[in-house]
């Protein structure tokens, strides 16, 4: 595993070709090109990238999915399913992007963004206009 600087953020790097098993934490962004058998944690940005096989619970702040995903997945903030992701399990975020091709099977549960939502007005049940 590769740890690279850029500019004020540390990112790591689990490239193709490497395996790793167990429950894993990580205190910065993390990118995932390989395998990984478990849990991953990250306080951050979490990547899947396109090559990656992973059979773990993902938890992270922000997660982007390329590859395959077999587990459940929680994210504190935007989960964005690339057309090339296959996730296989159950989702659980605040927000959520899937371009087109991506595939999620499993159940998905929408989070409440407690600072917008408690701000947007209330809409009018007959006119469509906020009051």
């Amino acid at each position: 595993m590769a740890k690279i600087e850029t500019g004020d953020t540390y990112v790591n790097i689990l490239g193709q070709g490497t395996t790793l098993k167990g429950d894993i934490r990580f205190d910065e962004h993390t990118f995932i090109n390989g395998e990984a058998v478990g849990s991953i944690q990250v306080k951050g940005e979490l990547v899947i990238g396109e090559n990656a096989r992973i059979k773990a619970g993902l938890k992270a702040t922000s997660i982007q999915v390329r590859g395959e995903v077999e587990g459940t997945i929680e994210c504190e903030g935007v989960l964005v399913v690339a057309n090339t992701a296959h996730i296989t399990g159950d989702v659980a975020t605040t927000l959520l992007r899937v371009e087109e091709g991506g595939i999620i099977q499993g159940k998905i549960t929408m989070n409440k963004q407690h600072d917008q939502m408690d701000m947007l007005p209330a809409m009018d049940d007959q006119d469509g206009s906020a009051h």
